[in-house]
């Protein structure tokens, strides 16, 4: 009730007219094919050939506590050093930029960063790790950034391997 309300103009299709609908255009099942058949358009005139997917990246990471903040176990802790937690920038580089691998040219976002920024983790927009040399992190001097995403990814995938869910 509150959602028609809410959108007066908006009208309901119940999935057995979708796949009536989607029968009729001669489209396999999936999630995008649905939204094809509901958007009302008479034909297809190209099937798609890749899968456009669009995320949204936490920036703010959520782990705030490790068990040995400190720096060093073993000395007191006159200093008061901390380890650094939650980087959300180091050498040049952002959480999320697209860079592109210098010597390889694998692309991939800033997952995150390690030895203090001197590597980063690189990951395409399905989460897989970009591997250089069979590691899953990349000297950030290597790194040519692209763009700057802020909290956004898109990952594209062949029509053929994408997991109809």
């Amino acid at each position: 009730k509150r959602i028609m309300t809410t959108f007066p103009e908006a009208s309901f299709q119940y999935g057995s007219q979708t796949y009536v609908d989607r029968k009729n255009l001669l489209l396999p099942k999936g999630h995008f094919m649905d939204a094809i058949a509901i958007s009302g358009i008479k034909s297809v005139g190209q099937m798609p050939e890749t899968v456009t997917m669009i995320s949204q990246f936490r920036k703010k990471k959520r782990s705030l506590h490790e068990a040995t903040a400190r720096k060093g176990r073993k000395q007191p802790n006159t200093s008061s050093k901390r380890n650094e937690k939650n980087t959300k920038y180091a050498r040049g580089l952002w959480l999320n930029d697209y860079v592109r691998v210098i010597g390889n040219n694998a692309k991939g976002y800033v997952k995150g960063f390690k030895s203090n920024g001197y590597s980063v983790y690189l990951t395409d927009g399905l989460g897989n790790y970009v591997l250089n040399d069979g590691r899953n992190y990349v000297n950030s001097k290597q790194c040519q950034l692209i763009t700057h995403n802020s909290s956004w990814q898109k990952a594209e995938q062949m029509l053929s391997l994408y997991e109809f869910k």
